[in-house]
């Protein structure tokens, strides 16, 4: 099967040369009880990713977690209590990168008044880091086959710092 991201959508919509879609994704949204736990919820991501060494930047109500190069940011933003819907892919960062992702969600679900998290891999639920890594690595043979059948080339990295993984 191959995940087709939101980012996707958008290229196929748009007309933009992408040809296939796949790796791993994470999907996440929610909401906090009031105002101040969704500063204390983009505190606490905050805390995370320094322990973490991943870069951040901040703004009011708004966080961007850059966990590694090849890993997509991770936009944690609140419209009041609301935590705007996103996503991030993490297929080109590795296992250990996806982990330490759900680990921030993990984190973050305890001071959410409801938090959803939908995992491609299946961590989330299962946190089986056997099957995490079998499942990156099928998802990499379907990207190799992908390139292989309809040409192009990938994964790229957009400007926004989203991944594309296979473009013509």
């Amino acid at each position: 099967m191959i995940s087709r991201s939101p980012l996707f959508v958008a290229a196929c919509f748009l007309g933009l040369p992408v040809s296939a879609a796949a790796g791993v994704t994470i999907h996440y949204s929610g909401s906090a009880l009031d105002t101040s736990r969704a500063r204390a919820a983009l505190a606490s991501a905050k805390e995370y990713a320094t322990a973490h060494r991943w870069r951040v930047t901040q703004a009011p109500q708004e966080i961007v977690l850059y966990p590694a190069e090849w890993c997509e940011p991770i936009h944690l933003k609140f419209d009041g209590t609301v935590l705007a819907e996103d996503f991030v892919k993490t297929q080109y960062a590795g296992a250990l990168v996806h982990r330490d992702v759900v680990g921030l969600f993990r984190r973050l679900a305890p001071r959410m008044r409801k938090l959803r998290v939908d995992d491609e891999s299946g961590y989330w639920d299962d946190r089986d880091y056997a099957k995490l890594e079998a499942r990156l690595a099928m998802e990499a043979e379907m990207i190799v086959r992908a390139k292989q059948r309809r040409g192009g080339h990938g994964p790229v990295k957009l400007d926004d710092g989203r991944i594309v993984d296979i473009m013509r």
